[in-house]
């Protein structure tokens, strides 16, 4: 699991970050749930 946020506010203490899970199955699969509307990791493989 990776956090993440802007990194630059305190946002994060109204919600607004993610939690990004990534899995191994047959390739990388990863899902994001949260309120942060950006993306801070670029996942691939």
């Amino acid at each position: 699991m990776l956090y993440e946020d802007d990194c630059t506010t305190f946002e994060q203490r109204n919600g607004v970050y993610n939690w990004v899970k990534i899995e191994w199955k047959d390739g990388v699969e990863f899902t994001r749930n949260g309120n942060y509307p950006g993306i801070r990791y670029n996942i691939s493989g």
